[in-house]
């Protein structure tokens, strides 16, 4: 099966450790995730040298998953430096539709509101 994952949760937090574990999960089950999209506070898993951001460093070493960073999002929190390399890539909406279309199912880990409640969806 052939998964489209959106996180637009920030690192640290519970939804975003919980998007890690569930994609863990989904590649060892034998499911293929064709891209994770990082999009609003999601994109801080980006910053350099952020140690909250490691394990998802280290999961997109370890699977050839295609990592994709909201550009807009990225350009709001002033980003768009860090993606020369790495595994973080800039992309933008219509990439991130197009990935949807093609995928079998859509997981989308987010935050409820802007107060920042952190409960997965």
């Amino acid at each position: 099966m052939n998964i489209f994952v959106l996180i637009n949760a920030a690192p640290g937090s519970a939804t975003a450790t919980q998007a890690l574990r569930v994609s863990h999960a989904l590649l060892a089950a034998g499911h293929d995730i064709g891209q994770i999209f990082f999009y609003e506070d999601g994109v801080l898993h980006a910053q350099p040298n952020l140690k909250e951001a490691h394990p998802w460093r280290s999961f997109f070493e370890q699977y050839a998953t295609e990592a994709i960073c909201c550009s807009k999002a990225a350009n709001k929190y002033e980003l768009t430096e860090h993606f020369s390399a790495g595994p973080y890539h800039l992309g933008g909406m219509a990439q991130m539709i197009a990935q949807q279309a093609q995928a079998d199912r859509v997981l989308t880990f987010a935050v409820r509101n802007t107060n920042q409640q952190d409960d997965a969806v």
